[in-house]
């Protein structure tokens, strides 16, 4: 999915072309140095498909919209993943 959205890391992209989130920070064409994801849940939800739309990607911030309180921001580079995938370590709270 990282690759077909643009999202991948230089190092691993097919094109190895800078993905087309880097070249808009680069020529400061984003707002804030950042990105962010709303993806719809259905929980409990016994008329939910297998496939259902729903979901936001926003970049150069947050929309403040989907959420309440304070974001958690996490930061990811190039060199910490060592250009390869986007990893995060995730929990259940």
């Amino acid at each position: 999915m990282s690759g077909i959205m643009g999202l991948a890391f230089e190092g691993i992209a097919n094109t190895a072309a800078p993905p087309f989130w880097q070249a808009l920070l680069t020529a400061n064409e984003l707002t804030n140095p950042e990105f962010s994801f709303f993806i719809t849940r259905f929980v409990n939800d016994a008329s939910a498909g297998d496939e259902e739309p729903g979901g936001v990607f926003t970049l150069g911030g947050t929309n403040s919209t989907f959420f309440e309180g304070d974001p958690d921001f996490q930061t990811f580079t190039s060199s910490a993943t060592g250009g390869s995938f986007w990893l995060q370590t995730i929990s259940g709270e």
